[in-house]
């Protein structure tokens, strides 16, 4: 998948960095999807930036 995503002219920009980073990003968004599907997480609790407003 990542390889062909390299090869569009659209996302040249994959090109440009290192594969290792862009296949654990891949790798960890499958595991959060799986997990959420899987009723083992829930939905992202948003934080505020900065404590106490």
């Amino acid at each position: 998948m990542l390889t062909n995503w390299k090869k569009q002219e659209d996302l040249d920009f994959l090109t440009e960095v290192s594969t290792v980073p862009l296949q654990q990003g891949l790798r960890h968004l499958q595991t959060a999807f799986t997990n959420f599907f899987s009723e083992r997480a829930k939905y992202p609790n948003f934080k505020k930036k900065r404590a106490g407003w």
